[in-house]
């Protein structure tokens, strides 16, 4: 009994610490909420205990991750960007330019020197799987110097740089990546995500093909965190964990009676 009611209290713990993270990112953007996965666990069949259906509690699996789209809410921020549909945006971090890491947070930045970044340094891909770099400054045709004006991203992913009457440029597409499963994605923290042999190679696309989403400008991608549904999780956990509890105390006090 007491096997039994260990495993119960680890799962409750194990279900509480993975809900209170859902409701504790639910207002980070492109947060992908997860859920618990459990098991029963029964004895092993042998010569001497061939009794194989005794119960032995419940064993904790991998929790799963949801990679359902969350809301898009409007910020009509020029260099906000939310991915209607699928795909994830491809990313790295300047210092290790080989490490591709992928997100669903567009809420994209500027450098000092040109560079679409996110708000933490991680430098936004093309479908080259090259930096960004917007110019701050062209010369025209006629040799004058024109200063960037407005940044816009198309539906597309192709980013467009004006410097006025006129003078624009078509300067690179944002990358998206598509995986065969992307729940099997290895979390790298701050919303970011790595390929593994589970989830399969990236394969680099750019928006509105025939599997990627299109963009939508000016909005971002809220968690995709049902907050309703993660606290009548969250009270079911607390309530199993508060009666097993009580049962393990019963248990311990019983023995306790009967050894003196």
């Amino acid at each position: 009994m007491l096997t039994i009611a260990k495993s119960g209290l680890s799962a409750s713990m194990h279900e509480l610490k993975v809900v209170s993270n859902n409701v504790a990112n639910a207002s980070s953007t492109g947060f992908k909420a997860s859920r618990s996965n459990f098991e029963d666990s029964y004895a092993q069949a042998s010569e001497t205990r061939p009794e194989i259906d005794k119960g032995y509690g419940t064993r904790i699996r991998e929790s799963q991750r949801s990679h359902i789209q969350g809301s898009l809410m409007e910020t009509g921020g020029a260099l906000d960007v939310a991915v209607n549909g699928e795909g994830m945006f491809v990313v790295r971090r300047p210092e290790a330019p080989e490490d591709l890491q992928f997100t669903r947070n567009g809420a994209i930045e500027l450098t000092l020197d040109g560079k679409l970044v996110s708000g933490d340094g991680h430098e936004f891909l093309s479908a080259d799987l090259t930096p960004i770099t917007i110019p701050f400054s062209v010369e025209d045709a006629d040799g004058r110097l024109r200063r960037l004006s407005k940044i816009t991203v198309e539906d597309d992913g192709m980013i467009k740089a004006s410097y006025g009457q006129g003078v624009d440029f078509n300067l690179a597409k944002l990358g998206l990546a598509l995986f065969s499963d992307e729940s099997k994605l290895l979390a790298d923290g701050s919303n970011y995500f790595r390929s593994s042999p589970s989830s399969g190679a990236p394969e680099i696309v750019t928006p509105l093909g025939v599997r990627s989403g299109a963009l939508e400008p000016g909005f971002l991608e809220a968690a995709n965190v049902d907050i309703t549904s993660e606290l009548n999780l969250m009270m079911r956990a607390q309530h199993a964990f508060s009666g097993v509890s009580r049962l393990m105390q019963s248990e311990v006090e019983m023995v306790r009676k009967f050894t003196g």
